[in-house]
């Protein structure tokens, strides 16, 4: 059995989002295929519609069900106190990798320096690292709100670790293709994507039809910049009304705090879709 949800969000839901286009919209966007839940029903009611998805959560038809639904419909309505009061906790998958021979990263520090900050109570990281391309796969198996990758990076690729340590070239293309394959094949729909890496403004290009938000950089990021812009991301995000809002805080107090970090928000570059465009810059 997994969580349903509380009658006060029952109750806001059913509100909000009406049988019919309104909750299959939500139900898109929290990354739930239509066909595991009820499309609207004639002479039903919001509220005991609402109640029989909630029944069928509670039954374990969809992993996580409430958290994803509530998550979806807090972006769609940040002010609304009931679904942000429930659905803001995020889940992010963190990628490190520092292949051999190359100048080396510590997506280590990166981590240690997120979990020090963030709200653990609304910010809950799993860690991949040393990863291969493989490793994406485990964006399947908690239905991950965040990628972050804490790696280098160059204008069309990204770099994994392969299993003797040498560098592991995943295109941007590839990387694309293979977030389109589980978005469509498996339902997993991204909130965020966050690229760690230097010159990585290209790749984050080719995945914004995968995610509400990309995050990249256009020129060099130093390691020790990495680590501190990654650490305020996720202390702030909580708090901000976006993801994108909070990148940009993140940069301005990297910079603040470290000389080295000056050109962070210069040279950050965030990627928002929004209702009729493509996203913004």
């Amino acid at each position: 059995m997994t969580k349903p949800f509380t009658d006060r969000e029952l109750s806001e839901l059913a509100r909000v989002f009406a049988p019919g286009p309104a909750a299959l919209t939500l139900f898109t966007r929290a990354g739930i295929p239509r066909q595991d839940l009820p499309g609207a029903l004639g002479g039903v009611t919001s509220r005991e519609y609402w109640t029989m998805i909630s029944d069928l959560i509670a039954a374990g038809t969809v992993e996580n069900g409430a958290r994803r639904v509530l998550t979806a419909a807090s972006e769609i309505f940040p002010a609304n106190p009931i679904f942000q009061g429930s659905g803001t906790l995020r889940h992010v998958l963190f990628i490190g990798a520092s292949p051999d021979r190359m100048s080396t990263l510590r997506p280590d520090r990166e981590l240690r320096e997120i979990i020090r900050r963030a709200d653990n109570d609304r910010i809950k990281v799993r860690y991949r690292p040393a990863a291969d391309s493989g490793n994406l796969a485990a964006v399947l198996e908690d239905r991950t709100d965040i990628l972050h990758l804490a790696c280098h990076g160059n204008s069309d690729s990204v770099y994994f670790e392969a299993p003797d340590g040498t560098r592991q070239v995943v295109s941007g293309r590839h990387l694309a293709d293979t977030l389109r394959l589980y978005q469509d094949d498996a339902g997993a729909v991204l909130r965020g994507v966050v690229l760690a890496a230097c010159h990585s403004a290209a790749v984050a290009e080719l995945l914004r039809p995968y995610a509400d938000t990309i995050i990249a950089h256009q020129g060099d990021l130093l390691d020790v910049c990495a680590i501190e812009f990654a650490a305020e991301l996720y202390r702030v995000l909580p708090v901000s009304a976006s993801l994108g809002g909070a990148a940009r805080i993140a940069a301005r107090h990297a910079a603040n705090a470290r000389a080295l970090c000056g050109m962070v928000p210069d040279e950050l570059v965030v990627f928002e879709k929004q209702e009729g465009a493509n996203g913004t810059k």
